[in-house]
């Protein structure tokens, strides 16, 4: 029967980092294009394994909601100009109505009107769209174009900001997970040296006494049910005797 064969956790771990940076244009990060040359040269581990991959690996920006903030921002501009052409055509028609009423004024010598009746009317002197009913028409119109223009700059910015948020919280669990393979496989790969072996050793006290204390357990309840045996057999005798050897043994290792 063929063995299998063991994953390339390595070459694995690789695919996933170049998937990451292209995705997220990051090609050209240092830490990832170091790691990416050790990973596929399988060289240089120990000197990676002493780096944090939840710090350095980057943080990309993403690109969900950009173009609603920028169609938020261009339209904002847009808006922002457009707030000054009310006054801007008001002072104009302004300009144009005074400059007609002198000269009606100049032709008409005995009429009495006074400048808002003339601005009104215009008296064949004055061009309508320069009327102030027109300019107040005018004015009425580019003012709900603004207030429309804010709905929408809200709208579009507060879309575009949830989006972006989700889309964050995304990369950040992809870089996390990311982040977490890698220093799950430096960590076996770390330079063998006093801290290392303390932290190693400790872990494997650990694991020990948590063994013992879990074979002690099972070894009292396994020693009660043959103490209820109903008569003294050679098979008790035996598991007596094996019992007394394990505690022994037990308590050495305590």
């Amino acid at each position: 029967m063929a063995r299998k064969r063991r994953p390339d956790v390595a070459a694995n771990l690789l695919i996933d980092l170049n998937n990451f940076a292209d995705k997220h244009k990051l090609i050209d990060d240092p830490y990832i294009n170091g790691l990416a040359i050790a990973l596929e040269n399988k060289k240089n581990f120990p000197m990676w394994a002493t780096t944090d991959p939840i710090e350095l690996l980057p943080h990309p920006e993403g690109l969900a909601g950009r173009k609603q903030l920028a169609y938020a921002r261009y339209i904002g501009i847009f808006r922002n100009i457009l707030v000054f052409v009310p006054v801007a055509v008001t002072w104009e028609a302004v300009a144009k109505a005074t400059a007609a009423f002198a000269e009606f004024v100049k032709n008409n010598n005995a009429a009495t009107i006074n400048f808002l009746e003339f601005w009104q009317n215009g008296y064949d002197i004055l061009d309508k769209t320069w009327t102030i009913s027109n300019i107040a028409q005018i004015d009425f119109a580019i003012v709900g174009l603004v207030i429309l223009l804010s709905l929408l700059v809200s709208a579009l910015h507060e879309r575009g900001r949830i989006v972006r948020i989700k889309d964050r919280e995304s990369i950040e669990l992809e870089r996390l997970s990311l982040a977490l393979s890698i220093k799950l496989f430096l960590y076996s790969k770390r330079e063998v040296n006093s801290a290392s072996l303390n932290q190693d050793l400790a872990t494997a006290i650990q694991d020990l006494t948590n063994a013992t204390t879990s074979i002690s357990k099972s070894s009292f309840q396994l020693e009660k049910a043959v103490i209820d045996f109903p008569v003294d057999t050679p098979l008790k005798r035996e598991f007596r005797a094996f019992f007394n050897k394990l505690n022994d043994a037990l308590k050495k290792s305590e």
